[in-house]
């Protein structure tokens, strides 16, 4: 037998109090401070970060929605901030259309409340893109039109087009795509 004293391991009861101290912690915070504090507290402890689609797999897990939201399910729920950067570094738009639609799919699903909007002008693709750090299109008016004969995007009002299903699907499904960059 060794000399080293055995490590004793939490009782179950202590680990769901840290969960629910932790859970009543976050829950007052935006998507984004939530993610900054776990982030944080992983480096501090030295842990190592799970990859952001185990820790949305976390948070849902242990963060119920709250009454009268809509459920939590995944990167992509309605009700997920996801900045437009970080998108853009998961999906990697390829083509100039590819990057209409994803920056209408922020838009529409994954932008804060006060930004989320039904439908995209050539003036929100040119700040997104921006933001996103994403190549600017030669005429972001050419590229909405462009993306929405391409079937990514329906006719909105007067200049702006909204993402149909094909562009929804897209994005959520079917990027980051493996044919080469334009």
């Amino acid at each position: 037998m060794s000399d080293v004293p055995e490590q004793e391991t939490p009782k179950p009861d202590a680990e769901l109090d840290a969960i629910h101290a932790v859970v009543m912690a976050l829950e007052p915070l935006s998507e984004g401070a939530r993610n900054r504090v776990i982030a944080y507290v992983f480096n501090r402890l030295g842990l190592e970060n799970p990859a952001p689609s185990e820790q949305v797999r976390l948070i849902d897990q242990f963060m119920p929605s709250t009454p009268g939201s809509r459920p939590r399910s995944g990167l992509f729920a309605p009700d997920r901030f996801v900045d437009i950067r970080s998108l853009a570094a998961e999906k990697k738009p390829s083509t100039v259309q590819e990057r209409v639609a994803l920056v209408a799919f922020y838009l529409s699903e994954l932008a804060p409340e006060p930004e989320r909007k039904p439908e995209l002008s050539a003036t929100d693709l040119t700040k997104y893109l921006k933001q996103a750090g994403l190549p600017m299109p030669a005429r972001a008016r050419q590229a909405l039109l462009d993306a929405k004969n391409a079937g990514y995007l329906d006719s909105g009002q007067r200049g702006t087009y909204k993402l149909n299903a094909v562009g929804y699907n897209l994005v959520a499904h079917r990027l980051p795509s493996t044919k080469t960059p334009e």
